[in-house]
């Protein structure tokens, strides 16, 4: 395994350097390969494949791929089994496969990804390849946010990347005393809860917490976030982007580009089902190429994004997108149908100077819930204010219900969304 991560690693390094013709021949070459075993070996795609009369010899280009289904999170729900391939079947029997679980906030289902080891370590390289250029040594630990305890790896035996774990369970106040005890290089956090802490921090906690960076995702990180984060740690963030499905998808470099890992997925942009231009907000669908044991391919995994085709002045060739601008059910809709994007709303939120850490949750088209937290004395004044502020964030379409509370709402694995909606 370490021997293999080795190689893997030597291939990426090299791999975010190609231009974009020599990524494309490759994402082609890769497309063709998993095509091809999805249809001879994965009895879903054998099954979707000739009910539409695709053969793997019709993928000649990469815009073949719109030749090829879109499929859903409900069809790999339903036929979870038939995403399984028969030439693996005999490491799923013997449980011989790396396994892991998706959030379940879209369905109210955990959904279960397996990966065989020589996926799972070619992914794991594409990840700290990320984290090394952003300026991560892989002898530093780092401290790390999580929600479970880590599995121990053959690296870590050898001192290399090794994650000490901050518990999602830890209060905020907990959380900075064991970030004084580890007195960590790197910090690697939901972005949501560095920014909360950052907001409550003493100096005294900063003189002993000097990060060299830290690394924000799993959600939506603002300007007035980063900002906030990097002004009272002193440091840069560095934001990236990823799913449990295709691990790291998206990654900052020293430029602050957002760099998709092409190597590893084709990510597309759809309106509809056309193509986005670049600056254009798409939903995000992916084709994993390094998963045999569970292939994914034309994933609409409910995230929405914008492309850019501008090249980064890094000198990397990897894609660059522009950001993230939510999941599905963070989209805040009203009663007349308008929809409003998580990162829009939050945005706008962020111009009101008079509010400090809050969260908002939709459960009906005629309002929403504002919970804030009072970092300062509020006067009724203010909060009238706010309310009226944040009633223009929804182009007064939405009646805003403020709330005062003594915490923000958490998921089971620890984010804190800043916008939810369950319609």
């Amino acid at each position: 395994m370490l021997l293999r991560q080795a190689s893997y690693l030597k291939e990426v390094m090299r791999q975010q350097w190609m231009g974009r013709r020599e990524i494309e021949k490759f994402q082609l070459s890769a497309l063709k390969s998993i095509v091809y075993h999805a249809y001879l070996n994965v009895p879903f795609y054998h099954e979707s494949f000739r009910k539409k009369g695709i053969m793997p010899s019709d993928i000649k280009s990469l815009s073949d791929i719109k030749k090829l289904p879109v499929i859903t999170r409900y069809e790999i729900d339903s036929n979870h089994q038939k995403f399984i391939a028969k030439n693996y079947r005999e490491y799923y029997d013997l449980k011989d496969f790396i396994k892991k679980s998706t959030s379940g906030s879209s369905s109210g289902r955990l959904l279960i990804i397996p990966f065989d080891h020589r996926a799972y370590d070619y992914l794991e390289v594409i990840y700290a390849r990320a984290l090394f250029s952003e300026g991560y040594s892989p002898f530093k630990p780092l401290a790390y946010y999580w929600y479970e305890p880590f599995a121990h790896k053959p690296m870590n035996f050898f001192g290399l990347m090794r994650k000490q774990l901050i518990s999602h369970t830890l209060t905020e106040e907990e959380q900075i005393k064991l970030l004084e005890k580890l007195k960590p290089e790197f910090i690697h956090y939901f972005s949501s809860s560095i920014y909360n802490i950052s907001r409550i921090i003493s100096d005294k906690s900063l003189e002993k917490i000097r990060p060299k960076a830290i690394i924000t995702h799993a959600e939506i990180l603002s300007k007035r976030m980063r900002k906030r984060i990097e002004d009272t740690f002193n440091t840069e963030v560095f934001d990236q982007y990823g799913s449990t499905e295709f691990n790291r998808m998206a990654w900052e470099c020293k430029e602050h580009n957002y760099h998709l890992d092409a190597d590893s997925m084709i990510t597309e942009f759809l309106s509809g089902n056309n193509d986005c231009s670049s600056g254009e907000e798409g939903n995000v669908v992916v084709t994993g190429l390094a998963n045999y044991f569970f292939p994914l391919i034309r994933y609409s995994i409910e995230d929405k994004a914008t492309p850019e085709q501008d090249e980064c002045s890094c000198g990397r060739g990897l894609p660059t997108i522009k950001g993230i601008s939510g999941r599905k059910e963070d989209f805040i809709v009203s009663k007349d149908g308008q929809v409003f994007s998580p990162k829009e709303v939050i945005d706008a939120m962020d111009r009101i100077t008079m509010l400090g850490r809050y969260q908002i949750i939709q459960k009906d088209k005629i309002s929403v819930n504002l919970n804030i937290i009072r970092d300062f004395d509020i006067s009724d004044k203010t909060l009238s204010e706010i309310k009226n502020a944040a009633e223009k964030v929804f182009s007064n379409k939405l009646n805003v219900k403020i709330s005062e509370v003594s915490s923000l709402k958490k998921s089971w694995h620890g984010k804190i969304k800043i916008v939810e909606s369950s319609i």
